[in-house]
């Protein structure tokens, strides 16, 4: 996906041509925890913002549904990690920042790593970690509207997006969206729906390498 197609870089150039002067900063994670962490930070500053995006991604949100998290070091070595309902360990201080990981072997797709994720899944399942990976997102997000509150920022929620590449992923997505547009209403913040859409029009939302959000999806 080219940049300039990047849909924050649509909303810099949607609000240009009205004249509005406006002034963005743009940030990654790749943890809730970090999240929670920088976009408070963020909110504590003297700078106030008018406006404070946050969008969803299944991606950081997929590892606390697994009993066993597989991450890459700073090291660049892969490692496995406890999910942090079970584990007081904080692996995030030691986890490289998603964007700067470089891709993945193909290594790990045999059939005993398929083996290995099923069992996962299955595990984290009926432990009840789609639950608590929820209840944990909703918390964060309820700390950052209080700090968002506090400085008259009005708080804006995007996603989770649908995942149509993945049951398990869409599934966990759809269900945490409607969570989150009670949480958005009950707080008078926004939310922009990217499941109810995606539904009848998947092919917005994903590129054919089931990972990336495509043109028509930015837009």
């Amino acid at each position: 996906m080219p940049s300039a197609m990047h849909y924050h870089t649509l909303v810099k150039h949607g609000l240009a041509e009205t004249g509005i002067a406006v002034n963005t900063l743009l940030r990654f994670y790749s943890s809730f925890y970090e999240l929670k962490d920088e976009a408070v930070e963020m909110l504590q500053r003297d700078t106030r913002y008018d406006y404070f995006v946050i969008f969803l991604r299944p991606f950081t949100l997929m590892p606390l549904t697994k009993l066993l998290i597989r991450y890459t070091d700073t090291n660049m070595q892969q490692q496995l990690a406890l999910s942090p309902r079970f584990s007081a360990a904080n692996y995030y201080s030691n986890m490289v920042k998603e964007y700067k990981v470089a891709p993945q072997s193909q290594r790990g797709a045999g059939a005993l790593h398929k083996i290995f994720q099923k069992l996962n899944d299955l595990a984290g399942d009926v432990l009840g970690l789609q639950h608590w990976a929820h209840v944990e997102v909703l918390d964060i997000l309820n700390q950052i509207q209080q700090a968002a509150n506090k400085k008259g920022t009005t708080l804006i929620l995007l996603g989770p997006p649908f995942y149509p590449y993945n049951p398990r992923i869409s599934s966990s997505c759809a269900t945490l969206n409607q969570k989150i547009a009670r949480f958005s209403a009950a707080n008078n913040s926004s939310h922009i729906d990217m499941v109810t859409p995606a539904i009848n029009n998947s092919w917005l939302f994903s590129n054919p390498d089931g990972r990336h959000i495509n043109e028509a999806g930015h837009a």
